[in-house]
């Protein structure tokens, strides 16, 4: 007999959107019922689904007290599993046959009556997590890592499932009270569905086909959708897709991450192109149905922080807030915020207010940075957390941040030192690592060496996320009296902080960049870490001089890229024939690809050469670090996908290599869409190959009419915040038209791309060496010093404008004074 489960979905204020989808797809797909468990009062219904209050079934199933406590100790994940245990009992208890306990976010495309307990079987159908996880050896012998929203407080934590809970289904025979207590404890609930698994009759599914989702499959799997808007996975039907962390704007990825690379790839299974754009297209169209009546979600519900210091405080049999209750009630909520500014220890010379501590528990880098809190690092705590609630923009309580920064400093009871040291430049950045700002600081050290300024060299590339193999000069790490960061503003003060005693006392010099018009205030906080700032360009140094608090700022040109070594051949495993030309493009992605635009250059190429031919050109983008922007990385590989004479290299290549490459290709194309300097393109430069680049951004700066090829463009803005870079600030959107046309030009007027690849070699090589740039640069140090002198006479100058009286005159006058005043005592005496 065939079961029809009764569907329940868990509904939070951050995945209404999620539930609701959920629930229509449930629907669609014939369950008998479908419940969804309101946890906070904001989910909007579809259709016929019932909705249960959280507070409410807690209190009918007798177990309020203990929902207080799930919902103030655990997190997102597990409070919605809990609160889907509780929806899943009242299913059972009015009668129905089944029930299946749905993520918010899973889209059901099949019979649910697959992940049900049928007559006379297990109480529990539990599907495991994607084989790949597993490992080789097998389900009972392998377990996978999943990583907790807290790290570990004092208790070992589980950290380990074997089954998702993102699809699981009950029979009226199951424990639930068993499996509901280990789910709200906090020390128990990741392995809760572990211990119920094997204490309880248990059916394991072990097909992927019943739950695909990004971190369920494989480069094997083969997926089909049929006519009939039939998924399968290797000739089974899928019953449903976890689409929880799917972002409708970006189709072409089931889950964006910028950290793992998801298991499942669409680049790879082209059949799930087609339901993922018409979920997105779903989701996008609710998405305006729900934002319209969203209200602001309850402050205290899901702070990570609270729930954290929540479960820390029950650990040793402390308070533990009503976060639940502070959701509609005024009192219970300022109960919350005093529990939350209790100074602690609460006899400690030097406490932190509760939400800090929780704060910087939550923030390795915090840890790192102040490992005395409480004690003397717990007034700098408080300053972060003044400075960090007043931006607003913040992954914590903005208003509690702010307080608790208040609160910790007015608990604290205050200190300063200086030296001087001979001339030369302190010369601190990323001198090891591969990329952009690291190859500059090495220019700008090439440079100075040149042009005889003493230098040292101190590298901090150590906590970068990208490789650091670059060769630099590594110098007696002597101490001088000008220290130059090469670093942008937003690290500026964690890197004056790394580096300690090399910089204290000495003048500070930023060498930053900027891709965009506006500076942002993350870049701009900087600011207080240095004496003056030096741009690589014009366009920089306009963008960063207009937030300057008073702090100088000028154009100080870096050496640009050389011709390095002899034209070797073209490596054949790139599958590039030397008879063949092509367009060649290389960027990292952790700079962003919506600023640096290859799909736009991808665009431009296929209007440019609409039909490939066999000995027609290619396109050749390089790139680094796909694997930490998954969602950006999916987009391209499915783009070049589309044709043979389109190529992606995803791979960190040798000098020699990416020399090669820039050196074999008929023209090097950039159409950016913001730019500070423009590194890639001055190397393609100097290897005589013409550029056509965006003519916006610090490229100008080298780049003319005469040495590349510039392409117009339209003013845009920024489309959505991403990384430093701020939703509406300008930036361009080149021409793709005129792009495609150049393109055309250098391959069709061979002699007049040659032309401008030979000037454009001789300008870098004549006016960018590190030669002139290294004079430029002792230039600029000599201005400085002048200046530092001029201002250090003017104040000796009184405030009418006149000379003060030198030092050694004043004490000879006080002592003449003195002098003359004994004598007159001794006169008087004497009379």
């Amino acid at each position: 007999m065939i079961i029809r489960p009764t569907a329940v979905v868990v509904a939070t204020y951050d995945e209404v959107g999620l539930a609701r989808s959920t629930v229509r797809s449930v629907l669609t797909a014939g369950a008998a019922a479908c419940c969804v468990v309101d946890v906070d009062g904001r989910y909007q219904s579809v259709g016929s689904e019932d909705v249960l209050d959280l507070a409410e079934l807690a209190r009918s199933a007798g177990v309020a007290d203990e929902a207080r406590l799930a919902v103030a100790t655990l997190d997102h994940d597990e409070l919605s599993f809990y609160a889907g245990l509780l929806g899943v009992a009242a299913a059972l208890s009015a009668g129905a046959p089944a029930a299946a306990l749905v993520r918010a976010g899973v889209v059901v495309l099949g019979d649910l009556e697959t992940v049900v307990p049928q007559a006379g079987a297990s109480t529990a159908v539990l599907p495991r997590v994607g084989a790949q996880m597993l490992g080789s050896r097998g389900l009972p012998d392998s377990r996978v890592t999943h990583a907790t929203e807290f790290g570990a407080i004092g208790v070992p934590t589980p950290t380990t499932t074997l089954f998702t809970r993102s699809l699981v289904g009950f029979g009226p025979g199951a424990d639930l009270d068993a499996l509901r207590i280990l789910a709200a404890d906090w020390r128990h609930a990741l392995g809760a569905l572990d211990s119920f698994a094997a204490s309880t009759p248990t059916t394991v599914l072990r097909g992927d086909s019943v739950l695909v989702g990004p971190w369920r499959g494989s480069q094997d799997s083969r997926f089909e959708y049929g006519d009939d808007s039939t998924l399968r996975l290797d000739s089974e039907p899928v019953t449903a897709i976890d689409l929880s962390g799917f972002d409708p704007t970006k189709p072409w990825i089931l889950a964006p991450s910028d950290v793992v690379r998801p298991a499942l790839l669409a680049s790879e299974h082209r059949a799930l192109l087609t339901p993922l754009s018409r979920i997105a297209a779903e989701r996008l169209a609710d998405g305006e149905i729900v934002d319209a009546s969203y209200e602001e979600p309850p402050r205290s519900l899901f702070d990570r922080v609270l729930r954290q210091e929540a479960r820390r405080s029950h650990l040793i049999g402390g308070e533990v807030p009503d976060l639940i209750g502070a959701v509609g009630d005024p009192a219970t909520s300022d109960d919350v915020e005093r529990w939350s500014l209790e100074l602690l220890p609460p006899a400690h010379p030097r406490p932190a207010a509760r939400y800090l501590i929780g704060a910087r528990g939550a923030r390795r880098d915090l840890q790192h940075k102040l490992p005395h809190v409480p004690g003397v690092d717990s007034a700098r705590l408080g300053q972060w957390g003044l400075k960090r609630g007043t931006q607003g923009a913040t992954a914590f309580d903005s208003a509690l941040l702010r307080r608790a920064g208040e609160v910790t400093l007015a608990a604290q009871p205050s200190e300063a030192v200086q030296g001087s040291r001979p001339e030369g430049v302190n010369l601190v950045g990323y001198l090891s690592a591969e990329l952009g700002l690291g190859q500059s600081g090495r220019l700008v050290d090439q440079a100075l060496h040149a042009a005889g300024e003493p230098t040292s060299t101190f590298d901090v590339s150590r906590r970068l996320s990208h490789r650091q193999a670059a060769a630099y000069r590594v110098s007696d790490p002597y101490l001088y009296d000008t220290t130059l960061l090469c670093v942008n503003g937003a690290e500026t003060r964690d890197v004056v902080r790394q580096v300690g005693d090399t910089v204290r006392g000495t003048h500070r010099i930023g060498m930053w960049y900027w891709e965009l018009e506006d500076f942002p205030e993350g870049q701009a906080r900087g600011f207080r870490f240095v004496d003056e700032v030096w741009a690589a360009t014009d366009f920089i140094r306009d963008a960063i001089a207009a937030k300057s608090p008073g702090v100088p700022v000028r154009t100080v040109l870096p050496p640009l890229p050389q011709r390095e070594g002899e034209l070797a051949e073209l490596p054949t495993r790139f599958g590039l024939s030397p008879d063949r030309p092509y367009f060649l493009f290389t960027f990292d992605f952790m700079s962003y690809a919506a600023r640096k635009n290859p799909f736009g250059l991808v665009t431009a190429f296929l209007r440019a050469f609409p039909e490939p031919a066999p000995d027609g050109p290619q396109l050749v983008i390089k790139t680094i670090n796909g694997d930490k922007r998954s969602t950006d990385a999916e987009r391209l590989r499915i783009q070049m996908a589309a044709r043979d004479d389109l190529i992606l290299i995803e791979e960190y290549l040798p000098n020699d290599e990416r020399h090669v490459l820039v050196a074999h290709c008929a023209a090097y194309v950039s159409l950016h869409k913001a730019e500070g300097l423009g590194l890639t393109l001055a190397e393609a430069m100097a290897w005589g190959k013409p550029v056509i680049a965006t003519r916006y951004g610090g490229v100008v700066q080298f780049m003319d009419d005469e040495n590349s090829f510039l392409v117009g463009w339209e003013p845009g803005t920024v489309p959505e915040d991403m990384g430093p870079y701020l939703k509406g600030v300008p930036w361009a959107e080149p021409d793709l038209d005129e792009a495609a046309d150049l393109m055309r030009t250098v391959i069709q007027q061979p002699e007049r791309a040659a032309a401008v690849g030979e000037r454009a070699a001789a300008d870098i090589r004549e006016l960018h060496n590190v030669e002139i740039a290294g004079a430029r640069m002792r230039a600029a140090l000599a201005q400085g010093r002048s200046e530092r002198r001029a201002a250090a006479r003017r104040s000796l100058e009184s405030t009418d404008g006149s000379r003060r009286t030198p030092l050694w005159r004043r004490i000879a006058a006080r002592g003449m004074r003195s002098l003359r005043s004994v004598r007159r005592k001794v006169h008087a005496r004497t009379r």
